[in-house]
Parts: C-alpha cells; structure tokens; sequence
C-alpha cells in the first residue's frame, strides 16, 4: 500500500505546484481509497486479461480449427459414401439388368417348352390349365428367388419339374400359416370384444363369440363360453351342437378342466332336452375325469372344484329321475368340496356361488322331502351368500339373477316372508330387464313374478 500513498502524493503536488490548490486532506484520503480500489482490481483483471491473452484465446482457436478440421473430414466421408452407394447401386443395377435378361430369356425357353397337350388346351378349362401353367412360371421366377431360379433351370436340363412343384407347395403352405395366424388374431379380437360384452349386452357377446369359434373352431375355451352364452340365450339346440362337437374331440381339448367342463355342459344342455341317458352319460365322464385329476393333485384347488360341481350336476339328474337319496349323497358330495374350498379362501367369489349353488340345491330337495326346517336353513344361506356377492358388484347381471332365485326358492316355503321375497326377485329382475341385461331364459320367471303379485291376496 506503500506505493500507492506514494502515487497519490506525487499527485496532490503536482496539483499544488501547477494549479496552485492546496488539496482537501479527506478528499485526499477518499482519492486514496480509490486508488487502493483501482489497485485491486488491476491486480485481478491483469492476470485474467494475460490468461486469456496467451492462452484461453489461442486455446479457442486451436479448437475452432480442430472443428473445422473434422467438419470438412465428415463432408469428405459423406461424399465418399455417397459415390460409394452410386457405384454399387450402379452396378447392382446392371446386374439386376443382367439377371432379367437371363430370367427373361430362360422364361421364353420355360414357357415354349412347356405345353398343355392339344386334346386337353381343346377341352373343358383348356384355357383355364394353359393360364394357369403359364402363371406357375411366373410365379416361381418373381416369388421362388433362387430356388426358383434352380428350379426352373433343372426343367430346362432335365424336364422335370418336381422342385418346381415343391417349391410350389412351400408357397402354399406358407400362405396356408399366414391365414391361420390371421385368423387366430382376428379370433382373439372378436373373443376380446365378446369379454367386453359379456356382462352388459348378452346379445352382442353372442355374435362376438361365435365369430371367434368360426375363425378357430378348434378353441376350446370359445366353444363354451360361446355354448353357455347361447344357454342363457335359450338356445339349447346350438349350444348342444357346439358342445358335441368338443366333446367327440375331446382330445384335442388340451385342458383337462376345459374337458371336464365340456361334459358338465353338455350334460346341462340333454338333461334339460329330458335326454336322460346321455345326460348321465356326460356328467359321468366329467366326474371321471375330475377324480382322475383330483387323485394325480389333490391340491389343486380348480380340479376340486370341477369334481364339486359334478357331484352336483348328477343330482340334478338323480332327482330328475327320482332317485332322492341318492341325490341328496350326492349334493353332500359336492357340498363338503364347496364349503372346503369357500373356507379356504372366502375372498374368492366362484367358491362362494358354488356353495350358494349347493345349499340352493339341498334345499329345494329337503323342500321334496318335506323337511320344511331343513329348507328353510339351506334357503337361508343361499340367500345370505348371494347377497353378499350382488352387492359386491352390482354390475354383475348373472349375480343379481342368482340373488332373485334365491328370493324365489324362499318363497317357495311360504309364510309371512314370501310375499316380500317374491316382490323383492320381481324387483331385481324388472331393474335387469329396464337395463336390456336380463337373459331371455329369465323373462319367463318375471311375468310369472309379476303375475303372482298382480293377483289378489288369498281371504282367510
């Protein structure tokens, strides 16, 4: 700071001695402080302004050339490549040129030594084979590559055209795969809009399903939700056909609960045509197929269930026939599995339906019994499940269905509660129907409901 002190006194004499002016000692001190201030600050922009000077700057323009260096080595590779790709697009060109000339020549020398015999050209579809043998050619030149090209030269040497056929039923086939794969997509589309549909429009889940079952008939799982689709439809003559067709093939069903359940439903579908014999035919070979699955793994939670509803759905026949103790064995049967798998896992809304199903079941047979008491209890649980499952998604048209026929079966027992449990069905079924999503195979039941609570109340 010395020599800035120093400055600043050279400069007030300077002042003093030329202009005669004794300077002001605080603006002496402020010019002091200035002078410290343009002091600092030369002392930091000096060495930056050398930085930049002798280095930063030159540093700059090295990286600018460098830049322009690998700019102008980029411009120079592209305009190589790009000569290079019209060189050699230039010379496949010429060869393509090479190669139709030699295809064409070798073509005009296929096609004049091949001729359709004259009493054949002359007769029915002459013209017809002549074209067509003619299009063969083309067709192996332009799609077969070089196997064609091989193919067609061993015609011209030898006069054979077995790799010319070959090659022929490759193509074939090739577009034989193509339009199964085609299919099977266009299938999946149509059973994915059918999945969409299935619980709001029954209808258009109908004609979605059976457009997929047209595209792969051999779907097993399309088959029978295309099948049970038309039983709610009330078409029990279509869905029959479908399922006897699984059935007869049944194996190529690969799943062996899409068997099972093949067999059920068929079953359904005879026993409810009052073809009795065969009914018992199917749910057999179903319940067959079931305990063979259940003793391989008996811990497969699916496979019991498939032998629960068996058991149940050879009730169903057992008390068509009039067979009622072994009936009731059998709703036990199927029951005891139910009730097992509903405490296994109570979240699981299925098991629930199938134990409504099974107590409904009991119940209507202890109804045929006269066993009033024991009625009245099944009745209850099944109502009691189906309540809960109606009101977890009330969305679901099938649910709120099962839930008015357990009001129904209720009602069947009579009492100061019928009344109630058939105003109670009526009102779910007509809210379906208002909805265009009650099944036609219920409407019966609702003009059945509206006609009881129509009619005036018995007098005492």
């Amino acid at each position: 700071m010395e020599w800035l002190r120093g400055l600043a006194d050279a400069v007030w004499r300077w002042i003093k001695t030329n202009w005669g002016y004794e300077p002001d000692p605080g603006l002496q001190a402020w010019l002091e402080v200035g002078a410290a201030v343009a002091g600092i600050l030369a002392a930091i922009v000096v060495p930056f302004q050398l930085y930049n000077l002798l280095w930063a700057q030159p540093h700059e323009r090295r990286r600018q050339r460098q830049r322009e260096k690998e700019e102008k080595e980029r411009r120079e590779r592209q305009e190589a490549e790009e000569r290079a790709r019209r060189t050699d697009q230039a010379l496949r060109d010429a060869a393509r040129d090479r190669q139709l000339a030699d295809m064409r020549e070798m073509l005009a020398a296929v096609h004049a030594k091949l001729s359709v015999p004259a009493e054949i050209a002359q007769g029915p579809g002459g013209a017809l084979l002549a074209a067509d043998e003619a299009r063969a050619v083309e067709t192996i030149a332009a799609e077969g590559g070089s196997e064609g090209e091989t193919a067609l030269k061993d015609f011209l040497a030898t006069g054979r055209l077995d790799e010319a056929r070959g090659l022929l039923r490759r193509l074939a086939g090739a577009q034989g795969e193509a339009r199964q794969q085609a299919a099977q997509k266009e299938a999946d589309y149509w059973r994915q809009l059918g999945a969409l549909s299935y619980r709001e429009n029954v209808a258009e889940a109908l004609a979605a399903y059976a457009k997929a079952a047209e595209l792969e008939p051999d779907h097993a799982m399309t088959g029978l939700l295309l099948a049970r689709l038309q039983m709610r439809a009330g078409d029990l003559a279509a869905a029959g056909r479908v399922l006897a067709r699984l059935a007869a093939q049944e194996n190529r069903v690969a799943s062996p609960h899409e068997r099972v359940w093949v067999h059920l439903m068929l079953g359904d579908v005879q026993l409810a045509a009052e073809h009795g014999g065969p009914a018992r035919a199917s749910y057999e070979r179903a319940k067959a197929i079931a305990e063979d699955l259940v003793r391989r793994d008996p811990a497969n939670t699916e496979w019991q269930r498939d032998l629960s509803v068996s058991h149940t759905k050879l009730g169903d026949l057992l008390v068509r026939e009039g067979d009622r103790a072994g009936a009731l064995a059998a709703y036990r049967a199927g029951l005891t599995i139910a009730a097992a798998l509903a405490q296994r896992d109570p979240a699981n809304t299925e098991w629930q339906r199938d134990l409504s199903v099974s107590f409904s079941k009991l119940g209507a047979l202890a109804l045929t019994l006269e066993q009033p008491d024991e009625a009245r209890e099944a009745f209850g649980k099944d109502l009691a499940i189906a309540q809960r499952l109606a009101a977890h998604d009330p969305d679901n048209a099938e649910w709120q269905e099962d839930l008015a026929n357990s009001h129904v079966t209720l009602a069947r027992l009579g009492g100061d509660g019928a009344a109630s449990d058939i105003r109670a069905a009526r009102d779910i079924l007509r809210a379906l129907a208002d909805r265009g999503r009650l099944s036609p195979d219920r409407q019966g039941l609702l003009d059945a409901l509206d006609k009881a609570l129509a009619a005036p109340a018995p007098t005492a």
